[in-house]
């Protein structure tokens, strides 16, 4: 499978199994759409658009899935997936990749390089059995 179809799978797993759990807050898990696919299909296009982005706070390297609830020591959970073929492909994480989750970590997050739906499967549910930072969080509306 592609690093999209793990990806998709992953979410899947998420969505179904934490769906009726009442510590898990939906609107904080999500993907960070971040690469040139957003921009169009002309060259042109995507230089403008990407321009436009980048104004916006685009930036490179940030992982593709977070939850953004604190958990245990955590201050939140960012996954970068990699297509499970990459494994011992020494470029798989790119400068980008590799600064952000440093500093992810600096931030107290918990992160993981993921190769494939399995490990991250794992990796989320390992976060789950962590605590949550306050069991009494309720959604509002401002």
């Amino acid at each position: 499978m592609s690093e999209h179809d793990e990806q998709a799978v992953f979410v899947d797993y998420v969505l179904f199994k934490y769906q009726h759990c009442e510590s898990f807050m939906r609107p904080l898990f999500f993907a960070v759409p971040n690469g040139a696919w957003l921009a169009g299909s002309s060259p042109r296009g995507k230089y403008a658009l990407m321009q436009k982005y980048k104004m916006e706070g685009l930036h490179r390297g940030i992982a593709d899935l977070l939850y953004l609830q604190p958990r245990g020591e955590h201050s939140y959970l960012a996954i970068e997936m990699k297509d499970p073929g990459k494994r011992n492909h020494k470029d798989a994480l790119s400068e980008d990749q590799r600064l952000f989750l440093q500093a992810a970590g600096h931030a107290l997050a918990r992160w993981a390089v993921c190769y494939g739906a399995d490990e991250a499967m794992k990796v989320f549910d390992e976060y789950m059995q962590l605590d949550p930072v306050s069991k009494h969080l309720t959604l509002r509306g401002e």
